[in-house]
């Protein structure tokens, strides 16, 4: 078996319910209500987009690499009060200091705690399980 080396990403003040890694970038939610995009090679906290509700979900799009050209990665947060927020990722990263409130686009539904515990998306849709079953949005 092969053998890992643990290394703790510090920064969340919460439970931390949902992590991906994608080429160099690595991306995590958690019930502080903050979603971080960590260099996934030195564990470095590069950007803290911060969410109005606790985040559940996360998903990122494309291996977004810091030299690559610019172009539209997208990450997808789902929360507890059920609104998932889509953050074009490219655009985000251009201000590596400063945190960002808001996300690009939004897809609400019920809310009224209606949390959304997975998430996959494509172009034009996202698919997600929630306490209310399986939500699918189409892009207009």
């Amino acid at each position: 078996m092969p053998s890992f080396l643990s290394r703790t990403l510090e920064g969340h003040k919460s439970d931390v319910p949902s992590v991906q890694l994608e080429g160099k970038l690595v991306v995590s939610g958690s019930q502080d209500r903050t979603i971080r995009l960590w260099d996934a090679q030195r564990g470095e906290c590069l950007k803290v987009l911060t969410n109005r509700w606790p985040v559940c979900s996360v998903r990122l799009r494309g291996a977004y690499a810091y030299d690559a050209p610019a172009e539209q990665h997208w990450l997808v947060a789902g929360d507890s009060w059920g609104r998932i927020g889509v953050w074009d990722l490219s655009r985000a990263m251009e201000d590596l200091q400063g945190e960002s409130d808001e996300p690009s686009m939004n897809a609400e539904n019920a809310g009224d705690g209606d949390r959304v515990w997975s998430m996959q998306f494509d172009e034009r849709q996202i698919v997600a399980g929630s306490t209310k079953g399986l939500l699918v949005y189409t892009r207009k």
